[in-house]
């Protein structure tokens, strides 16, 4: 496993494991995802991201600290649609190591995401992982536009198969 030194955590465990999320987690995904209660496409989308292994998950004493999504979908870069931080897990750099372990899985040159201009704590965690501003669509939710995070992804690339752990 590969080590990697990340952000000091404040309350969660010393050992923070990031690794491909299954199929079979789904449920627990969906527990901590409260978008998901009302919108039965996000349930699909999940469902289809773990079956193609496009699901990395951060675990901690038995449970699902956070999940992100990695696929090819914006004109074959690297493109981040969705994480997602259980609420106690927020504020200590799991969406941090998230967005790295995303970004050490990417086999593009550039990786994107976007968030809603109105989500504050999202666009504070792209710039603080080191992705910029590229752009905003409108019109997407009602005056609300969507905004776009890009970041080259340098250095050598992970298999998308491969486990590795965080530890502080």
């Amino acid at each position: 496993m590969l080590r990697l030194a990340p952000l000091a955590l404040t309350s969660p465990p010393a050992t923070l494991t990031i690794r491909t999320g299954t199929p079979a987690e789904l449920p627990a995904l969906l527990a901590i995802d409260s978008f998901a209660y009302s919108h039965a496409e996000r349930v699909e989308f999940l469902r289809h991201s773990l079956a193609l292994g496009q699901c990395v998950v951060a675990g901690s004493d038995n449970e699902i600290a956070g999940f992100g999504i990695l696929n090819y979908t914006f004109f074959q870069f690297g493109f981040i649609p969705l994480v997602v931080v259980a609420p106690f897990h927020r504020r200590h750099g799991v969406g941090a190591w998230l967005l790295e372990a995303l970004e050490r899985r990417c086999s593009s040159v550039k990786l994107f995401s976007s968030a809603n201009s109105s989500n504050v704590a999202a666009r504070q965690l792209f710039a603080r992982s080191g992705f910029v501003e590229s752009g905003r669509v409108e019109n997407l939710d009602p005056s609300d536009p969507e905004v776009f995070y890009f970041k080259p992804v340098l250095g050598s690339r992970m298999s998308p198969r491969v486990n590795f752990e965080l530890q502080h």
